[in-house]
């Protein structure tokens, strides 16, 4: 079950205010994360959720969020995600459709009883307008990421897996994240990320801005049906607090799985 997805990468930003006194903004250290196993062969899952993503000089909310995962292979799923946004920084506001995610999911080795399972996982963003108004500083609507993901099941009880690359706009990035497995209709997880820029440095030492960002984070997943289930998200950010810093971020929703050989 993944769990956290793509949804650890929103487009939250800080502000600076130079010399000359225009105002910029600078985007925030952020992460991917998912797991390591592609979507069943034939198989359709359609999420839909939201979220809210509060820091110190405002706050975004997505709702609706929308997710659709396709299984083409034993090796290769695609993932599109995407959602309206309210974004709220300061005295800017504005409503539009946010960031959006397109990705593929190569396994390159499947899973066995000694040896962990490995992805590959290239990612297009396409960032919305609350990233990229009134925003100086503001880099491509097209960008890309590039990660790898290593995975395994430990003793029928864990799942435990990592999600590491770079962002093409200035991200490194790396998460992880450990999987209760033993409950029948819920799934415990726990998960960490840790972002850093590559770029803008000294801009953002200027500002007195972090540089990188560590976040910790839990999802309860749960099962409703046989095609359905749903999860709910909470998490917040580590160390020195700057105006990037996640004071509370929640999410939750639904996702319902078709699969075409029953």
């Amino acid at each position: 079950m993944v769990i956290a997805g793509l949804l650890l990468a929103g487009a939250l930003y800080a502000q600076e205010e130079p010399a000359q006194g225009s105002r910029k903004r600078i985007f925030a250290p952020g992460a991917l994360l998912d797991d390591y196993e592609a979507a069943e062969p034939g198989s359709v899952t359609v999420s839909l959720g939201g979220g809210y993503y509060k820091v110190l000089a405002g706050y975004d909310v997505a709702m609706p969020w929308a997710d659709i995962t396709i299984g083409l292979t034993r090796r290769i799923s695609l993932s599109a995600n995407s959602s309206f946004s309210r974004s709220v920084f300061e005295l800017f506001r504005t409503n539009a459709v946010g960031d959006a995610y397109v990705n593929a999911k190569f396994v390159l080795l499947a899973e066995g009883r000694r040896r962990p399972g490995v992805a590959f996982e290239p990612v297009l963003e396409i960032l919305g307008r609350p990233s990229l108004a009134n925003n100086l500083l503001a880099p491509d609507k097209y960008n890309a990421a590039f990660g790898g993901i290593l995975g395994k099941n430990l003793w029928d009880t864990f799942r435990v897996y990592s999600h590491s690359g770079y962002f093409t706009r200035g991200i490194v990035f790396t998460s992880a994240a450990v999987e209760f497995t033993r409950l029948s209709r819920l799934t415990p997880v726990a998960y960490a990320s840790f972002g850093a820029l590559s770029r803008h440095r000294d801009a953002v030492a200027e500002a007195q801005l972090n540089a990188s960002r560590p976040d910790v984070g839990g999802t309860l997943g749960f099962r409703l049906a046989r095609d359905w289930t749903g999860f709910v998200s909470l998490s917040r950010s580590l160390g020195r607090r700057d105006l990037n810093s996640i004071s509370i971020s929640v999410s939750g929703g639904v996702s319902y799985t078709w699969r075409p050989r029953r």
